[in-house]
């Protein structure tokens, strides 16, 4: 489960970057391609329809946008105050840097630390904590260089 969880993280987050670097040349402009954007923005709007259509999708841009969902945006909700000091001991503890995230990430981040469901797999949840963080920061970036219309912008 592990290799399968590897392999598909090194297939998206190459994908991700090849996705990147053909929509280089339309910074500043929406891309047209909706598993470009809902790759890099999941939670942006109409996103939740293209992981709809990417689920029964082979494509390595569907892969993209599944593990976008997967292991980022279903973190997003429920809102929350952000990291706690257990949170922050966590990622001390683990030797886990997470940057300066938006108010949206930090509470996302939150949930993964505390999501029920990887508890009993240390290794697992260190793996979705480094996974969440690495999606948040592509979906800063993404924003600050593809101009995510302000109603999209996570809040800072």
């Amino acid at each position: 489960m592990l290799a399968k969880f590897r392999r598909q993280s090194a297939i998206s987050t190459l994908t991700c970057l090849l996705l990147m670097a053909g929509a280089a040349g339309s910074a500043r402009a929406q891309s047209s391609d909706p598993y470009v954007r809902c790759s890099f923005y999941p939670q942006g709007a109409g996103c939740q329809q293209v992981y709809k259509q990417a689920s029964r999708d082979t494509s390595p841009g569907a892969a993209s946008v599944r593990n976008a969902f997967e292991h980022y945006a279903r973190y997003l909700k429920p809102e929350n105050a952000g990291l706690t000091e257990d949170d922050k001991s966590y990622l001390a503890k683990n030797e886990i840097r997470y940057f300066e995230l938006n108010r949206d990430n930090l509470a996302g981040l939150h949930n993964v630390i505390n999501d029920p469901a990887l508890a009993k797999d240390a290794e697992r949840r260190r793996m979705e904590v480094n996974a969440f963080i690495a999606r948040a920061v592509q979906a800063e970036l993404y924003c600050g260089t593809s101009g995510c219309p302000k109603e999209q912008q996570p809040s800072s």
